[in-house]
């Protein structure tokens, strides 16, 4: 028996795989106060601040919640139980309020102990990767449906073959292909 060897040779790009790829939003209304990591391809790690967000509604949130714990520390020697029940749930909505933008729980410990507000709310990367685009600027106005960064984590990246419509019988699911690329000559990836 004889084997016959059919070859399909084509052109294609290296793409970012997409379920890799972060688009990093800020939950609040606010304004780029400053920029940490300020350009298209610079690696950051995961964890790493990105930007800074000055938002009056934050700032207003914290004080409401400074005012809060004030109460609920008066309030919590009192001898009316639903006087102390009432500012320990004011506090606790207030502080899921902070959660929900995002604020950690380390700086809402810091809050507490500082006993003042911060004026800016930092943004972190959720993902350790490179920037692939980067749509902040220092003073942008920006809402939670901005997107701020698009972040990528480029050890695994998609190859995306162009395969013509007569090539198309010829091709199977799980099928191995051998990509080569010119700028490095005698290297093969299977």
């Amino acid at each position: 028996a004889m084997t016959l060897a059919h070859r399909i040779r084509t052109v294609g790009r290296v793409a970012v795989d997409e379920r890799l790829l972060r688009h990093i939003h800020t939950k609040v209304d606010g304004y780029v106060e400053h920029l940490h990591v300020d350009y298209t391809g610079q690696f950051v790690k995961r964890g790493e601040k990105l930007l800074s967000i000055y938002s009056p509604d934050l700032v207003a949130t914290q004080q409401e919640y400074l005012l809060a714990l004030r109460g609920r520390n008066r309030l919590s020697e009192s001898a009316v139980a639903s006087a102390a029940e009432g500012s320990s749930a004011l506090l606790e909505a207030v502080r899921q309020r902070l959660l929900l933008w995002d604020i950690r729980p380390a700086d809402i410990e810091q809050l507490e102990k500082a006993g003042q507000v911060t004026r800016t709310l930092n943004v972190f990367s959720d993902i350790g990767g490179y920037v692939v685009q980067k749509m902040a600027y220092q003073g942008m106005r920006v809402t939670p449906a901005d997107t701020l960064y698009d972040i990528a984590d480029l050890s695994r990246v998609w190859v995306l073959a162009d395969v013509y419509e007569y090539n198309l019988a010829s091709i199977t699911l799980g099928m191995q292909g051998v990509i080569s690329v010119a700028s490095i000559p005698g290297k093969e990836w299977k």
